[in-house]
């Protein structure tokens, strides 16, 4: 019914700008609670692969230790699992010094190669008896080869491992398996920092939803692993290649192998490097700018008087997978192994050993004594 004459018609009331705010913060707040809640609960329900951080290059939280030198390590006599290349458990287990081996053996008269390095080397996603290091071994009959790698491992934390195990392992060789990433830098005081800071907020990890990313990161990967195919550059790999660019980033890698050389040469050992390439370097030329690390390598080593072997050539050509799922660097076990082959090919044909069961693979040139 419309208004009398002596009525008014009542205007709308305006709407509470404040109320409505607060509202929506409740419905923030709430949905962050109800979030907490099932990253508390995640452990307990969700099956264990689930949860592992990283995919098949991560590894438990509980088997990183702090460690004063190297920033950390890993935890000794560890027993547990991370994921594999087709995202199934995989034993994870460490030996009395906290490396991804059998226990070191005694010294004797069978001459030892020390294997250093980082993910690769420890074997991101690949079981324990696959590993390069592991297969190296198998090829060169009468030869020990005793694996150091630490994933995550940067160039000045592989001269202080070598500094370390040298002494105790007395190696005949001294093997560097390089990532290209190896020319960064780690920041062992941060990394100290952040094992304080753990210790005093317990509820950081649940407070910053790391269960429910780690499982939604999973399940993504669970539906990737349907279809293997070629990763572009990731934006940490960019920011690798980056510094391959930059005049102080080599330097203070070429500081660091002049380091390692010389912990080397103090012990009487000689050092080799082996680099492993980049998925995305492949179908480039030669002179292609993402190219230039192996370049740059070359040069450096040749002056410090290290034999260097460039995997470039061998792992460009077969047409079989040798990397891990979606993944621009890390070998799965065909990978492993045949890097294995070229290393044991290439240091006999250096004379560093005098046989060895490994044929001689597609693409591995004969290297000059």
């Amino acid at each position: 019914m419309a208004p009398s004459d002596g009525q008014q018609a009542a205007a709308p009331r305006p709407a509470r700008r404040g109320s409505t705010a607060a509202g929506c913060l409740l419905a923030i707040v709430s949905t962050y609670l109800t979030l907490v809640a099932i990253t508390a609960v995640l452990p307990f329900v969700a099956p264990p692969r689930l949860l592992y951080p990283g995919g098949p290059t991560g590894v438990p939280d509980e088997l990183n230790v702090p460690d004063q030198v190297l920033g950390y390590a890993y935890r000794p006599s560890y027993r547990g699992h991370f994921l594999g290349d087709d995202r199934a458990p995989l034993p994870l287990v460490t030996n009395a010094l906290g490396y991804r081996d059998d226990e070191f053996e005694p010294l004797t008269d069978r001459p030892r190669i020390l294997v250093v390095g980082d993910s690769i080397t420890f074997g991101a996603g690949v079981p324990a008896e696959q590993l390069y290091a592991a297969r190296l071994e198998t090829y060169l009959p009468g030869w020990r080869v005793d694996n150091c790698g630490i994933a995550g491992y940067e160039s000045n934390q592989i001269v202080a491992v070598a500094a370390r195990m040298i002494p105790r392992l007395k190696p005949r060789v001294l093997l560097y398996g390089m990532c290209l990433n190896d020319i960064r830098e780690a920041d062992v005081p941060g990394i100290l920092a952040g094992f304080q800071a753990a210790r005093q907020t317990q509820l950081k990890p649940i407070l910053e939803l790391r269960s429910l990313v780690r499982f939604a990161g999973s399940v993504a990967g669970l539906q990737q692993a349907k279809q293997r195919s070629r990763t572009g550059m990731r934006r940490a790999e960019a920011g690798t290649m980056r510094r391959w660019t930059e005049a102080g980033e080599r330097d203070r890698l070429k500081r660091y192998l002049t380091e390692l050389k010389q912990v080397a040469d103090q012990a009487g050992v000689p050092l080799y490097v082996v680099v492993f390439p980049y998925t995305f370097q492949f179908d480039r030329p030669a002179a292609d700018p993402l190219r230039q690390p192996q370049r740059e390598l070359q040069v450096m080593l040749q002056r410090l008087g290290v034999p260097m072997l460039d995997l470039f050539d061998a792992f460009e050509r077969p047409a079989e997978p040798l990397f891990i799922l979606n993944d621009n660097c890390h070998p799965n076990p065909a990978g492993h192994d045949l890097a294995a082959r070229c290393m044991a090919v290439w240091l006999q044909d250096l004379g560093v050993v005098q046989q060895t069961t490994a044929s001689r693979p597609e693409g591995l040139q004969p290297a000059r004594p």
